[in-house]
C-alpha cells in the first residue's frame, strides 16, 4: 500500500472516530435500530415455527364451535374451552388424566402456552426426563396408550369430515415451511408407531389423523419442549388482532389430502404397564454344599416386564 493511501485510510478512520465522539447518542440509537432490524429479520425467517403453542392454536381453530341441544342430537361435537383442550393434550403426554384444577390457574397457563409466551416446562412436566422417556417409548410401541387417548380426543372434539383436512393441511404446511426442521427429522405419525422423515411425508397417500396428531405432539415434546417462545412471531403473524386469523400456512399445498380415522383398540393393562427390555445375562453361583458340578449357571433371557422376570432358564 502506498504511503498516501495509508494516510488517506488513517484520515478517514480519524474522521469516523471524531464523528462518534461528537455524536455518541446518535450512534447508539443507530446501533439499537440495526440490532432490532436483525432481530426482526431473524424472527421473520422463523415463520412458521412448529412448537406446542402453534400446534395448540391450529387444533383450537377446528374445535371452536357453538353447540346447542339440537346440535348434540344431530351428532355435533361438543364445544370445549381452550383450557380443556390444553388439559387433554397434557393428559395424552402424561398417559394419565391431568387434573383439571392443576395449579388453580390452568386457564391462564393455556392462554400463555397458546400465544407462545411461556414454555411452562415445569407445569406441563415437559422438563421431567423420566416422563418424556416414558411418553417416547409409548408412542414408538405398537400398542400405544397415548394413541388410544388421542383417538378418544379426536372422536370427541374434532369433526373429521368437516375440519380434518384443514387441520392436517395447516400442520403439514408448518412442517414443510419450518426451516428449522431438517429433511431427515422423523415424525411418528404412522398407525403402527413407525416414523417417517419430513422429506417423505409428502409421499403419504393417506393420513390417519389420530397417529398424525400424536406424532406431531411427540415431535414437539421431544425436540422443542422448552422452545415454545420461538413460536411467538408465528402466532402474532396469524393473529395480528384478537380473534382475527390471517394465517396462510398450508395454502400452497394444493393436492387433495385423504384424511381418515384409524381404528384404535384400547391396549390392555399388561401391554402398557412397565417397559419391555430384551436382556440376557449369566450369573455364576457357587453352591454351599458339594455337588457333582462345582457351580450353577443361571441364565435369564428375554423379557423383563416391570419387576417380573418372564423367562428363567437354569442350567
Amino acid at each position: 500500500m502506498r504511503h498516501e493511501d495509508c494516510l488517506s485510510t488513517t484520515s478517514r478512520l480519524q474522521i469516523i472516530v471524531n464523528w462518534v465522539n461528537c455524536n455518541p447518542l446518535k450512534v447508539l440509537i443507530q446501533l439499537i435500530e440495526l440490532i432490532s432490524d436483525n432481530q426482526r429479520q431473524g424472527r421473520k425467517n422463523m415463520i412458521p415455527y412448529l412448537c406446542g403453542g402453534t400446534f395448540l392454536t391450529q387444533i383450537l381453530r377446528v374445535t371452536e364451535r357453538t353447540t346447542t341441544s339440537t346440535d348434540h342430537m344431530n351428532g355435533q361435537k361438543e364445544s370445549l374451552p381452550e383450557r380443556e383442550i390444553f388439559r387433554r393434550l397434557l393428559s395424552i403426554y402424561r398417559l394419565v388424566e391431568f387434573p383439571a384444577d392443576a395449579g388453580g390457574s390452568i386457564k391462564t397457563y393455556a392462554s400463555q402456552f397458546k400465544v407462545c409466551q411461556n414454555s411452562l416446562a415445569s407445569f406441563t412436566g415437559f422438563a421431567d426426563n423420566d416422563s418424556r422417556m416414558k411418553f417416547d417409548r409409548d408412542v414408538r410401541s405398537e400398542r400405544s396408550k397415548a394413541l388410544y387417548m388421542m383417538s378418544n380426543f379426536v372422536s370427541e372434539c374434532i369433526d373429521i369430515p368437516k375440519n380434518g383436512e384443514q387441520l392436517v393441511r395447516c400442520l403439514l404446511g408448518m412442517i414443510k415451511d419450518d426451516g428449522t426442521i431438517k429433511s431427515t427429522d422423523e415424525f411418528y405419525i404412522l398407525p403402527d408407531g413407525s416414523p417417517i422423515s419430513k422429506k417423505d411425508i409428502d409421499s403419504t397417500d393417506k393420513i390417519y389423523i389420530e397417529p398424525f396428531l400424536l406424532g406431531i405432539w411427540h415431535f414437539v415434546i421431544m425436540n422443542r419442549a422448552e422452545k415454545n417462545e420461538l413460536g411467538a412471531a408465528t402466532y402474532q403473524s396469524w393473529y395480528p388482532k384478537r380473534n382475527d386469523y390471517r394465517g396462510t400456512v398450508g395454502s400452497d399445498i394444493t393436492m387433495s389430502i385423504n384424511v381418515t380415522s384409524a381404528k384404535i383398540e384400547e391396549p390392555t393393562e399388561t401391554e402398557t404397564d412397565g417397559i419391555f427390555d430384551s436382556q440376557e445375562f449369566t450369573a455364576h453361583v457357587e453352591p454351599q454344599e458339594p455337588t457333582i458340578n462345582n457351580y450353577y449357571d443361571i441364565k435369564i433371557k428375554n423379557n423383563i416386564h416391570g419387576n417380573t422376570i418372564q423367562n428363567l432358564t437354569l442350567s
